[in-house]
C-alpha cells in the first residue's frame, strides 16, 4: 500500500509539472478573480488583508488536494479496469 501511494504521488507530481498552460476559460476566470481580489485588497485593513491572504492560500491548498485525490481515483479506476480486462482474456 505504501509503494502504491509513492507511485501515485510520483505520477501526480509528474503530470502537475507539465500542466503549465491554462485553457482560455481558465485564463478568463483567473483574470476576473485577480481583478476582484485586487479591488477587494484596496479596501482592507492590514489585519483583514492578512486574513484574506490566509483564506486564499487555504482555498488554493484545498483545490490542489481535491485535484490530486481525483487524479488518484482516476488512476486506480483505470488500473483496476485494465487489470480486470487482462484477467478476463
Amino acid at each position: 500500500m505504501k509503494n502504491e501511494q509513492k507511485i501515485l504521488n510520483f505520477l501526480w507530481e509528474y503530470t502537475d509539472i507539465f500542466n503549465l498552460y491554462a485553457t482560455d476559460d481558465e485564463k478568463k476566470t483567473l483574470s476576473v478573480v485577480a481583478k476582484k481580489s485586487s479591488d477587494l485588497k484596496k479596501s482592507l485593513t492590514d489585519n483583514q488583508y492578512l486574513v484574506f491572504e490566509d483564506y486564499q492560500n487555504s482555498l488554493l491548498e484545498l483545490c490542489s488536494v481535491e485535484k490530486k485525490e481525483a487524479f488518484i481515483c482516476g488512476v486506480k479506476f483505470a488500473a483496476g479496469f485494465i487489470f480486470e480486462a487482462l484477467n478476463n482474456d
